[in-house]
């Protein structure tokens, strides 16, 4: 038997490192594949953007293409405005030629007639002269001669008026010149722009018809991808649902590989316990022969299995195929974009050229208004003229009347004929002469008159406005494909990565397969050889010679003996051994079943169905239905720990309205059970086992399904617990277990001494009296605990980090616990006690160092320490304030001063609630072993005040986190999970940790199967006294402390 047990251990362990470096690389593997199809999923949206933007792209040039068209049309309406404008100038130009000149011809016209009206004074005056020299003759021509005089007189001023205009009309007419001298250039340039444009509207054209030739292309090849995708989206599906099925299997297996070490911790427990001594004890022989039973029904839940197939090569190939198909679409989007740019570029030619014929247009109206206005004033001007050649016309045809006189007086001068005549014909010449200027000088006039008119008249045609297309976004659409595109690249690169991987690893994980197969067959092969060690049930003497008893001691009596309502350690002390629920503690803080025969958890976590064991029992034999599993749960959700369970749906509602209808809790089936959850919540099966929600038959004293049941109780001195006969496990080995009530520690020391009390519990003093005297009789194990001087990280200035962490370097732990603690306490690394998995031997953030701490408050802006006294707010014990007095000292080495406020331990713990504390020395006690009851109600926002976080600490990245590890089942994943939690946490430094309490046990010699838990019970189920035929102790025979693998840490004792 000792060599099958021997395998099955050693094997056991083997199957332990197999199933770990499986589950760490299957883990790994996991990780590496959800990258993988996350990455791929990332290339399968970045396709579908590239669509997206490929189809804007197509729907952009079947649009620009129009508006292409339709600024070609624009362009060319622009164009036939411009060569009309530019003919309309030109005529403007021989018109103003034509004023130039008319007015030229005019002044010389108008100057010969003055010129002949000059001519005309001193001849009218000769004629006087030689009227008077021909006396009565002559009278009537005299008279003639004064009224020509008179008008020569009166149209010299109206010539000086014409005069004037002359001038003004000339100046007019030089500034049009030189506008429509400079409006020719312009013209010119314009019908140059015009035709360079419609060249550029030719290439824009050209340029987009590249584009869609070349989009088209890319559409081909996306619709390539598509296909391709549509393979691979196939394969990732199947991937997944591989992942999905390999991170459930290594969950499992992890999970299942915990039960057999525990279980099987507990059998070789047993084992030695029945062998070494040389008795064969019928009651021990029950339990291991249970025990055994239960090794093999977990060894039966495990399988070898299968290794998942991922499809490797498959992906690989589709892979590839889209690397390949992913560069032929970049060259083709670097070609498009080349196209783009070129467009860019001519488009920003055209909107330049747009920009000098709209200058143009500008300039042109600009000038059509000045000429329209010269228009107006040339007609003004004009019309004046007009006035003025009309005057002297009429003066001129009053002297051309007078000269008409003239000659008829020439006639009646006989006489005087040879005098008057010559001067009269010269005035009749002049006369002649003159007529013709005048008619001339009208005919001039009425012309220029018509082409001044024509010039106010002028008018420029509306030239259409440019619509510009926003060529703009073809530009963005590109910049954006061109970005899609290049991490397609950088996605490929690591999608291949990946994949190489992925091929390499393939064979470490099959050889790893291969182990955890092989050892998975080894151990279920032992399974058989084990079978062959279940003895025949033997029939336990009806009559012992000796009751076998068990004393223990508590301080007080226990406020309660029922699991719903214990808030104590007393309490649960006794309760730990007449109650046991779904499911139980193992040596340490494993869980493994209790009531529980089997269970599964929904792959959402959401869903946890139960199956009891069958014939269950209570202490009375009375037989356990499904129904008191549930109706313990009810009353634990109706009980001061209702926290424990406040993740079952329908908590909150029935809280309220106290109806257990609106749980989530079902039975299945007689043997069935299924609790829902609000959300994922893995430790729900630690808190299972805190005997909250165990059910029992209650009564003067509760009967439950546990080793013990409760039988007599006497107030203020002792309280029995006889062996539950129908206990599921087999009846325990000892009779009774005896909790005597005594508060004095000494006196606990001096029945121990005698023999009287079984198992001792030393405070300091008489610890070390037990180290001195029998220390082979002392068992130490780390208790779930820590001790810490909490911030207020609110409140200034331990609201700043760098001060925390320099209080952190100021204190030295291993000082303080040598000086106060020394066999009570270890000091603390961080926050997670040594007795739980997660715990790190190698974290160590802070060791004492004052320089740093002073280096840290500088940083901090606090060079000369900080600036107030700050109050420490501790209990009232003397071993406390102590420990304050020693933290005080050493912050005062760093310029740190603090007063010391005692307090009652209850208004202490109010005011730390209220967040009223700036600094205080507290301590955390864990209820379930797991390491989400340490990290969640100390560090998580929704815990500020009473549900633990008196830190006040907050930070929302580690809330995240906190959340997230409640969801993961995989053992493995969890511990690293929580470590990385913990550094976290630890850096942020919301506290000093200080140490963590040791649980030390006194055992008289002649008791064995008894060890100390992390959470200092005393389980005395597997318990058994050692007796000679004549009732002696086999002393030689009793095996030492400390023979006991426990937890991977030194403090593992058990003593067998």
């Amino acid at each position: 038997m000792a060599r099958i047990l021997r395998e099955y251990l050693n094997n056991t362990r083997n199957f332990i490192r197999c199933v770990e470096e499986l589950t760490q690389f299957l883990n790994y593997y996991n990780l590496k594949l959800e990258i993988f199809i996350e990455k791929m999923e990332s290339l399968s949206k970045l396709f579908q953007r590239s669509d997206t933007i490929l189809k804007m792209v197509k729907e952009f040039t079947v649009n620009f293409k129009a508006e292409i068209f339709e600024l070609r049309n624009i362009f060319s309406e622009n164009g036939t405005i411009i060569k009309k404008t530019r003919d309309k100038i030109l005529n403007l130009n021989e018109l103003f030629k034509f004023i130039i000149e008319a007015l030229k011809n005019l002044e010389e016209n108008a100057r010969e007639i003055m010129q002949k009206f000059q001519l005309l004074r001193p001849l009218s005056q000769n004629t006087e002269i030689t009227a008077i020299h021909s006396k009565n003759e002559g009278r009537g021509l005299a008279i003639i001669a004064r009224e020509i005089n008179h008008l020569v007189a009166l149209s010299q001023k109206q010539f000086e008026e014409f005069d004037t205009s002359l001038k003004n009309l000339r100046k007019i007419s030089q500034t049009v010149v030189v506008d429509l001298k400079k409006s020719t250039e312009v013209s010119d340039i314009s019908s140059e722009i015009f035709l360079k444009a419609i060249e550029s509207l030719q290439k824009i054209d050209d340029l987009n018809k590249s584009i869609q030739k070349i989009t088209t292309r890319v559409e081909s090849g996306l619709d390539t991808f598509s296909t391709l995708q549509r393979g691979i989206s196939e394969k990732l599906a199947t991937m997944k649902e591989q992942l999905f099925k390999s991170l459930n299997m290594v969950d499992k297996i992890s999970t299942e590989t915990s039960e057999v070490n525990s279980l099987a911790q507990i059998l070789n427990d047993l084992y030695i316990l029945n062998s070494r001594t040389g008795l064969n004890v019928p009651t021990v022989n029950i339990q291991f022969n249970y025990l055994l039973n239960e090794n093999l029904a977990a060894l039966n839940k495990i399988s070898a299995g299968s290794l998942p197939v991922f499809s490797l090569e498959s992906v690989y190939s589709e892979t590839n195929k889209i690397i390949k198909q992913i560069l032929v679409l970049n060259e083709m989007s670097n070609d498009t974009k080349k196209l783009s740019e070129e467009l860019l570029q001519v488009m920003s030619e055209i909107i330049r050229f747009q920009g000098q014929i709209e200058k143009y247009f500008t300039e042109v109206k600009d000038l059509f208004t000045s000429l329209k206005e010269c228009g107006k004033i040339l007609t003004a001007e004009m019309f004046s003229l007009e006035k003025v050649i009309f005057g002297s016309a009429k003066v001129f045809s009053k002297i051309r009347m007078l000269s008409i006189f003239a000659r008829l007086e020439e006639g009646r001068s006989l006489k005087s004929q040879s005098i008057i005549t010559p001067v009269v014909r010269e005035l009749s010449k002049l006369s002649s002469e003159t007529q013709i200027l005048f008619t001339a000088l009208e005919n001039m006039t009425g012309r220029l008159k018509k082409s001044a008119i024509e010039l106010s008249n002028v008018s420029l045609e509306e030239s259409p406005r440019f619509k510009t297309p926003d060529y703009t976004r073809i530009k963005l659409f590109f910049d954006d494909l061109s970005r899609i595109f290049e991490e397609k690249m950088i996605y490929n690169r690591e999608i291949n990565e990946i994949i190489e991987e992925f091929r390499q690893n393939n064979l470490f994980l099959n050889r790893l397969w291969e182990e955890y197969g092989s050892s998975t067959r080894r151990v279920i092969e032992l399974s058989e050889k084990l079978k062959s060690l279940i003895t025949e049930p033997q029939n336990l003497p009806s009559i012992l010679r000796n009751r076998k008893v068990i004393r223990s001691h508590l301080s007080s009596d226990p406020l309660t003996l029922k699991g719903d309502q214990k808030t104590d350690a007393n309490s649960h002390q006794v309760i730990v051994n007449s109650l046991t629920g779904l499911f139980q503690f193992g040596k340490g803080v494993d869980v493994i079943p209790g009531l529980c025969e089997d269970y599964e958890i929904s792959a959402d976590g959401l869903e946890y169905t139960f199956r009891i064991k069958r014939d269950l029992r209570y202490g009375n034999g009375q037989r356990l239905r499904i129904e008191d599993v549930k109706e313990g749960l009810i009353r634990a959700l109706s009980g001061p720990n209702a926290n424990f369970f406040e993740m079952i749906k329908g908590t909150e509602e029935f809280l309220k309205t106290k109806n257990p209808d609106v749980l989530g809790i079902k039975i299945l089936d007689p043997q069935t059970i299924k609790i829902e959850l609000e959300y994922p919540f893995l430790p729900i099966l630690a808190n299972l086992a805190t005997n909250v929600a165990d059910p029992y038959i209650d009564g003067e004293y509760p009967i439950g399904t546990g080793p013990f049941r409760v039988s007599e109780w006497e107030k203020n001195k002792r309280i029995s617990l006889v062996a539950n006969e129908f206990y599921y496990e087999g009846r325990p080995s000892i009779d009774e277990l005896e909790f005597l009530i005594i508060k004095d520690d000494d006196h606990c020391y001096e029945l121990f001494k005698k023999g009287a009390l079984s198992i001792y519990r030393p405070g300091e003093k008489n610890l070390k009296k037990i180290k001195s005297e029998t220390p082979e009789l002392l068992f130490t194990v780390p208790e779930l605990s820590i001790q810490y001087l909490a911030f207020n990280c609110q409140k200034f200035p331990f609201n700043n980090r760098l001060v925390r962490q320099a209080i952190n370097f100021a204190i030295d732990r291993e000082k303080m616990v040598e000086k106060f603690l020394r066999e009570s306490a270890i000091p603390a690394r961080g926050i997670f006690p040594p007795s739980i998995r997660v715990y790190n031997d190698k974290l160590k953030l802070y060791s004492y160092d004052p320089s740093k701490s002073r280096e840290l408050l500088n940083q901090a802006g606090f060079p000369n320490g900080l600036p107030d006294i700050y109050p420490l707010d501790v209990s009232d014990s003397l071993t406390t304030i102590r420990r304050a007095e020693f933290i005080s000292s050493a912050l005062s080495e760093i310029g740190i001063k603090i007063t010391i406020n005692p307090l009652p331990w209850k208004v202490l713990l109010e005011k730390s609630y209220q967040g009223n504390s700036l600094l205080s020395l507290q301590g955390w006690v864990g209820d379930n072993g797991d390491p989400d009851n340490f990290l969640y109600p100390l560090f998580h926002t929704k815990s500020f005040g009473y549900p633990g976080n008196t830190f006040f600490f907050s930070e929302p990245e580690i809330d995240e986190m906190l959340e997230q590890a409640r969801k993961i089942r995989n053992l493995s994943q969890r511990i690293d999970y929580y470590r990385t939690l913990e550094e976290k946490i630890l850096k942020e430094a919301p506290g000093v940790f200080l140490y963590h309490s040791l649980e030390n046990v006194a055992i008289q010699r002649e008791v064995l199967g008894i060890s100390p838990h992390p959470l200092s019970l005393i389980r005395a189920k597997y318990a058994c006294i050692l007796e000679n035929e004549a009732g002696i102790i086999e002393a030689d025979n009793i095996p030492q402390a400390g023979e006991m693998y426990y937890e991977r840490h030194h403090f593992a004792q058990t003593k067998i």
